[in-house]
């Protein structure tokens, strides 16, 4: 039973009130349990409880400073005075099966429409990634919370257990998620959202913020004609603004922008379109150095507010401080050489009618573009024809032109 609660616990990130004891609190009342948060949690991933959901109940640290209104003993004047207050109170939280998308709301992960239900297969529902507690932590939080009514023999139990199945730092599979903080509307202050990871097989990564949208970030790839760049912009990486279009379905109007992509991001009540490439290492926090920000035009994308530019760019920072410190990076690279190698221009080429050279050294053989000197056009000079001539016509005295006048009758005067 020890360990399959470790295997439990695994399940739960210990950045939000839920330490080992809240597992076993949880444990306790639903063992079924796989993400657990707060009801205002839930509606800021644009989710709302059933309306038979069950809570569940943990500690949480409450911390406050309530005003209340006191007589000064020395002056006999009421003045107002701030306590402030520590304590561990109970908090109710819900686990995700007991909510739905909200109505008219997409889901971000599975693409259903609230108030309906989301697939089973929706990544909402898979226990997140994370390390299993040792044996000796597991029992000493029993311990503290045992200690009253006699505690346990730690000792005792480790000797009684075996080999341990698990080595220090094993994980749990899951569902790969971080959590960021994101701008408000209008910039008052940021929230902290959660972020579904995924890669694919050309070497990007999928970060599916709920309830924002979908970037795709990955290495600059070669499909628009950079050679010029080859080799020379190894750190330059390409954000993507919602996922790609369904097989068979034309990518023409996402890719220049004119059309939003399926889950496209909404920040600042804005949706965006296109993509933009940028510098690894040039972003900055406060969103003033970045990819292009776009929002779908007419016939490509257009600017966005600055407001909105700064928010994205911001996001776009920790999502790419993110994608450097993958473990699986170079894994990464490979998987995007691998995609695009048949896209590259070969080495050596050789020119028709000409030897096939086998060294290496020599440098590569491309068609050439230029005319031979025989088949240039002629100058714009030797091309001007000269005037024609008319033929000239006889000249005559009389009034009708060039043909002379016809003899008179005989027996005219």
């Amino acid at each position: 039973m020890l360990d399959e609660f470790r295997l439990y616990a695994a399940q739960f990130p210990h950045y939000n009130r839920h330490t080992l004891a809240n597992s076993m609190r949880l444990w306790a009342q639903d063992p079924y349990a796989t993400r657990v948060q707060g009801e205002k949690w839930w509606h800021g991933e644009g989710r709302q409880l059933r309306e038979d959901a069950v809570p569940l109940w943990i500690e949480s640290l409450y911390q406050g400073n309530p005003r209340e209104e006191r007589e000064n003993p020395q002056t006999g004047e009421t003045e107002e005075v701030v306590r402030r207050t520590r304590a561990m109170i109970g908090t109710a939280v819900y686990d995700v099966s007991q909510t739905v998308p909200k109505e008219d709301v997409t889901c971000t992960l599975c693409r259903t429409v609230g108030p309906e239900e989301c697939a089973a297969t929706c990544p909402v529902y898979q226990p997140e990634a994370g390390h299993i507690p040792s044996r000796g932590a597991v029992l000493m939080e029993a311990f503290n919370q045992l200690k009253l009514v006699g505690g346990l023999n730690i000792e005792e139990i480790l000797g009684q257990l075996g080999d341990d199945p698990y080595r220090d730092g094993d994980r749990v599979e899951g569902v790969n998620s971080v959590v960021i903080s994101v701008p408000k509307p209008g910039g008052k202050g940021t929230k902290a959202l959660r972020v579904h990871v995924s890669h694919d097989d050309k070497g990007r990564t999928r970060y599916a913020i709920v309830p924002v949208g979908v970037f795709w970030i990955g290495l600059d790839s070669m499909e628009y004609d950079r050679s010029a760049y080859r080799g020379s912009r190894p750190d330059y990486l390409r954000v993507q603004y919602g996922d790609d279009p369904a097989p068979g379905e034309s990518r023409y109007e996402y890719d220049r922008g004119s059309k939003p992509r399926p889950g496209a991001p909404v920040v600042n009540t804005i949706t965006l379109a296109g993509d933009g490439t940028y510098d690894a290492h040039d972003t900055s926090a406060d969103g003033r150095n970045g990819p292009y920000v776009g929002r779908p035009g007419y016939y490509n994308t257009r600017s966005v507010t600055d407001k909105a530019e700064r928010a994205t760019r911001a996001i776009v920072h920790q999502l790419t401080q993110h994608w450097l410190k993958q473990p699986s990076l170079d894994e990464l690279r490979a998987a995007h050489d691998r995609h695009h190698a048949p896209h590259a221009r070969p080495t050596t080429t050789t020119r028709p009618g000409s030897c096939a050279s086998g060294s290496s050294s020599s440098p590569p053989s491309w068609p050439s573009r230029r005319r031979p000197p025989s088949h240039k056009p002629p100058s714009s000079s030797s091309r001007r024809r000269k005037p024609r001539r008319r033929p000239s016509r006889p000249r005559s005295n009389h009034h009708g032109g060039g043909r002379p006048a016809a003899a008179p009758h005989q027996g005219e005067p």
